[in-house]
């Protein structure tokens, strides 16, 4: 049994407009997620539409990576890998923007080498002991840094 589909092209006053027009899951001959889906995930996340998105988001990448990388029908072929994708990269704006709103930043990159230094030089820490200079073999010549 098929849920029901609902678009009233009011993403302003309609919550499920909301996620549905943020999910670009507004075509009714090609339904994405159903009204009861998209309510489920409303519900969950106290109304907050970009996090219900998310999930919506999330929901629907999972779908596409279940199904075959590629489709044929006559003439025309669907790579569903590019639609992972796609929905990876919705995912990862929807996070951005709540993470904006939410008053936290997110910082993409590694971790400053002053820092592991320092971290490795304060005898007050407890240190791992798989840094890499206690994982060379013996049997190897050591390794001058520069």
């Amino acid at each position: 049994m098929a849920g029901t589909f609902t678009y009233t092209f009011d993403p302003t006053n309609v919550p499920l407009d909301a996620v549905r027009f943020t999910l670009q899951d507004t075509d009714e001959d090609n339904v994405f997620l159903w009204d009861q889906e998209i309510e489920y995930t409303l519900t969950k996340n106290q109304g907050n539409v970009l996090r219900a998105s998310l999930e919506g988001a999330r929901a629907m990448m999972a779908k596409f990576a279940r199904m075959a990388s590629r489709e044929q029908s006559g003439k025309y072929t669907v790579y569903y890998t590019g639609k992972v994708n796609e929905y990876k990269s919705i995912i990862d704006s929807l996070e951005d923007q709540i993470g904006s709103e939410s008053g936290y930043d997110i910082h993409y990159g590694g971790i400053d080498m002053d820092t592991v230094e320092e971290v490795r030089k304060d005898s007050s820490r407890v240190h791992n002991i798989f840094h890499s200079e206690r994982l060379r073999s013996e049997y190897l010549e050591p390794v001058e840094r520069m």
